[in-house]
């Protein structure tokens, strides 16, 4: 099982100016921030805007919205029983960004669970070993013929 996350924010896009032979008039970063239980959107704007302010740049920021709360409680049914199949001992919930609020919000009860190795999530070669990927089909399968 995976251990629970830290916040971690990349660079992921730089674009400025129109050509090669001129100097841009400003430029547009954009980043990535994942968020943890603990650790807002609006702490992370109070620390880039005091950064902002002791640099003298004129930096502005937009955020998408703040990630859906865990599907559900840990005494569900549904987490119970995919905690069972998958054999996992100890579920954690967090507040993260995926598709499961769109189910919570349509009143489907929803548990996200997968496969991953925490040293390759959201990296540039993120990759899965074939045995682990393997066991995930196994699980995944036995969740849908059994729920």
């Amino acid at each position: 099982m995976l251990k629970t996350p830290k916040p971690k924010i990349e660079l992921t896009n730089i674009e400025s100016g129109d050509s090669i032979n001129k100097i841009p008039s400003n430029a547009e970063a954009k980043f990535d921030v994942r968020t943890v239980p603990g650790f807002l959107s609006e702490e992370i704007k109070e620390t880039l805007e005091k950064i902002s302010s002791e640099l003298e740049a004129d930096i502005s920021f937009q955020f998408a919205e703040e990630p859906c709360p865990p599907s559900d409680s840990q005494n569900s049914g549904i987490v119970k029983f995919v905690k069972n199949v998958a054999r996992i001992e100890e579920s954690k919930f967090a507040k993260a960004a995926n598709d499961s609020c769109f189910f919570t919000e349509e009143g489907v009860k929803a548990a996200v669970l997968g496969p991953g190795q925490e040293n390759t999530i959201h990296k540039t070669d993120e990759y899965i070993e074939k045995s682990i990927l393997k066991n995930g089909v196994g699980v995944y399968q036995k969740i849908a013929e059994n729920w």
